[in-house]
């Protein structure tokens, strides 16, 4: 049985949107999604499953074959309240499941921050820093 059969339609799209989330979260920070921001998203989306639990790799493919759609709906979504609800879905599969998953979120969220900045500067921003912060706060359930 797949991860997918315990939830609605609705409920995993919230799921495969999740990436997407700290995605605009991180890279909107500044104001401004560069290309490199989007290439690094895209890169990661695509080699998460191969580093993924169960559950998370099921998500991600899922975002893969949805991610048109999901692009078409998450740009004008409340990306914290789409983080809320994500949480809120991580508690009905295994704990380590759940967990695997944040910190491939998470990990999303740090290269993409990486991947633009200056020559002789941090690549990761203040801002950057405190919008991962935020992240992992929404998503442990501390806001």
């Amino acid at each position: 049985m797949s991860y997918r059969d315990q939830f609605s339609r609705g409920e995993w799209l919230v799921l495969e949107s999740a990436p997407l989330f700290v995605f605009y979260i991180v890279a909107g920070i500044d104001k401004s999604i560069d290309k490199k921001e989007v290439a690094e998203f895209v890169e990661q989306v695509v080699a998460a499953p191969k580093h993924s639990q169960a559950f998370g790799r099921e998500v991600f493919l899922g975002l893969q074959q949805d991610l048109q759609t999901l692009l078409d709906v998450t740009g004008k979504a409340d990306w914290v309240e789409g983080l809320k609800a994500v949480r809120g879905l991580l508690s009905r599969v295994p704990s380590d499941e759940a967990e695997d998953f944040k910190a491939s979120l998470l990990l999303i969220a740090n290269e993409v921050s990486k991947s633009s900045g200056g020559f002789l500067q941090d690549k990761v921003s203040a801002d950057e820093k405190k919008a991962m912060v935020f992240i992992v706060a929404l998503l442990e359930g501390q806001i």
